[in-house]
């Protein structure tokens, strides 16, 4: 039986793919991989009704052989009948040029996924690609998450070829006149997993040529023992959430992090399951997040494109592009007693509210207009109170605080800081309502 048949056979019986439900976007950068894997799912169209499309991305990094990679994959997908969906995009040259690279392409995958309501992306990964996944993960120092590798199913993404070694697939592709592309870029020693590949993989092969089933193996047990610490962790962090939105931010309460022996666990399992990390952090991270948590609180740092806060009884992972969406600015801005304006709008009082949203006012007590504008050094509330102190005492993260809209009016006296104080009129007769305000989170439990 052929390695291509063989494949198929096991995707149908362990369900990597159920061709029933379904509907698969492939990436496909012209290599053996991705070919093979186009061929697979290919099979899987004919025989079981697979729905997929095909994506490629053009980095435009390495010259004209950028556009024959894409002129391959235009001809083979018009050969089968496949559509194909492609993205020519440019990235500078730099130290993090593959991150970025992966940004682009999975962003652009989950785009075709969203636009044609498919639900998994396909993966052209093989044996290989796991084990050079996890000596880099050992080499840069990793927990449980990078010892087990890389997963043949993860919540939107399926590699249905995980467990062939590479050299196997090039072999069925050349034994079969199957064309495909050579990056010789991985031809060069310039890169960590070039090295692991080139070098230090081969080395391993020539010492046990039976490392390809070991590491199956070894892979495996990773496994087994981290779904078994999975099901507790899961269970606790579940306990101590606040707030989530899958891939945008978590907020968890800080007394998760209370017992030393598991807080990096339930760190790495917040940065994979909750956030959608799929690599590329190492303990190195974990450590820089713990010096956070562990911190007295109104500290952060940022981790894969995410702001972690320490927001004093709550610890707030944010990605940084949901920054302004979370915790909007505004625009300093002139507003005139019952004039609705972009952030504000008035009605008149019925009852006492008590929302952070709201204040009710006379508005014949008010020197008109109102100011809304951003804190100032030695502003003052109430009598004679620094508003910063006021910011300390109520515990706002200093990354938050700008974002904190200030109302004053025309005598220089604020009014109103939403959420953290409010100037007590009599004879209540008019409500100002902020609506600037698209997110906010409370500083209580």
């Amino acid at each position: 039986m052929d390695i291509l048949k063989k494949q198929i056979d096991y995707i149908v019986e362990n369900k990597i793919i159920v061709c029933e439900k379904d509907k698969i976007v492939l990436g496909l950068s012209g290599g053996p991989d991705s070919v093979f894997l186009l061929l697979v799912l290919n099979e899987l169209k004919k025989h079981y009704g697979l729905e997929f499309v095909a994506t490629h991305i053009n980095y435009n990094l390495r010259g004209h052989y950028s556009k024959e990679d894409r002129m391959f994959c235009e001809k083979l997908c018009e050969e089968f009948g496949i559509k194909l969906y492609i993205l020519d995009t440019t990235i500078k040259e730099n130290t993090s040029i593959q991150e970025k690279a992966r940004n682009i392409r999975f962003d652009y995958y989950r785009l075709v996924l969203k636009d044609l309501k498919y639900n998994l992306i396909a993966i052209g990964h093989n044996l290989d690609d796991n084990i050079e996944t996890v000596l880099h993960n050992l080499i840069r120092g990793c927990g449980l998450n990078g010892l087990k590798g890389l997963d043949e199913i993860s919540k939107d993404i399926v590699r249905p070829i995980l467990s062939i070694p590479k050299n196997e697939i090039s072999t069925y592709l050349d034994k079969n006149s199957i064309s495909y592309r050579k990056d010789l870029s991985n031809e060069k020693n310039c890169y960590t997993r070039n090295k692991i590949r080139n070098n230090i993989v081969k080395e391993i092969l020539s010492i046990n040529p039976s490392f390809y089933n070991v590491f199956n193996s070894f892979s495996q047990n990773i496994r087994i023992n981290q779904n078994f610490v999975r099901i507790n962790a899961f269970d606790y962090i579940e306990k101590n959430i606040i707030s989530y939105d899958e891939g945008k931010y978590l907020i968890v309460k800080n007394k998760l992090f209370n017992n030393e022996d598991f807080d990096n666990i339930y760190i790495n399992f917040i940065l994979k399951d909750y956030l959608n990390i799929e690599e590329g952090v190492y303990s190195s991270n974990i450590r820089e997040i713990l010096k956070i948590v562990k911190s007295s609180g109104g500290k952060h740092t940022i981790i894969k494109n995410f702001i972690v806060l320490n927001d004093y009884n709550r610890i707030i992972f944010l990605k940084k592009e949901c920054f302004d969406l979370y915790f909007p600015d505004f625009k300093d801005s002139i507003i005139f007693e019952g004039n609705n304006s972009v952030n504000v709008k008035f009605e008149k009082t019925k009852k006492y509210g008590n929302s952070t949203n709201e204040l009710n006012i006379n508005k014949d007590e008010i020197k008109w207009p109102i100011v809304l504008r951003h804190r100032k050094n030695g502003d003052r509330i109430g009598t004679d109170t620094l508003l910063k102190k006021k910011l300390i005492d109520k515990k706002i993260n200093r990354v938050l605080r700008d974002r904190i809209p200030v109302f004053e009016d025309s005598n220089k006296i604020i009014i109103w800081v939403p959420g953290i104080y409010k100037k007590k009129f009599k004879n209540l007769n008019t409500k100002i309502i902020y609506t600037g305000r698209m997110f906010w989170i409370k500083t209580e439990n």
